[in-house]
C-alpha cells in the first residue's frame, strides 16, 4: 500500500473494457490480487468476506478484468523509473 501511494501504481490497471468502475476500494482489491499472485498464495488467504472490496467472488472479477500483461508492464515500468 505504501508503494502504491508513493508511485500510484494502481493508475497503470484500468478494466478490460476501458470503462470506468463505480467500486469503492478498488485499489484494495486490486492489491489484494497482486499479493496473492506475486507470494503464489491464492486468493482464498487474500479474501475476506466481510468487506466488499475483499470478497473472493470480487477478487476473481479483478484479476480477470485488470490484470494483463500491459497493465503489469505499465505498473513495472512506474517501479523502474522510480
Amino acid at each position: 500500500m505504501e508503494v502504491n501511494q508513493q508511485l500510484n501504481l494502481i493508475r497503470s490497471f484500468n478494466h478490460l473494457s476501458d470503462k470506468d468502475t463505480k467500486m469503492n476500494d478498488l485499489d484494495i482489491s486490486l492489491l489484494a490480487v497482486l499479493l496473492s499472485e506475486s507470494c503464489n498464495i491464492g486468493f482464498s488467504l487474500v479474501s475476506k468476506e466481510g468487506f466488499d472490496s475483499l470478497k473472493y467472488d470480487w477478487i476473481v472479477y479483478v484479476n480477470h478484468h485488470y490484470i494483463r500483461v500491459d497493465t503489469l508492464s505499465g505498473a513495472n515500468q512506474k517501479i523502474i523509473k522510480k
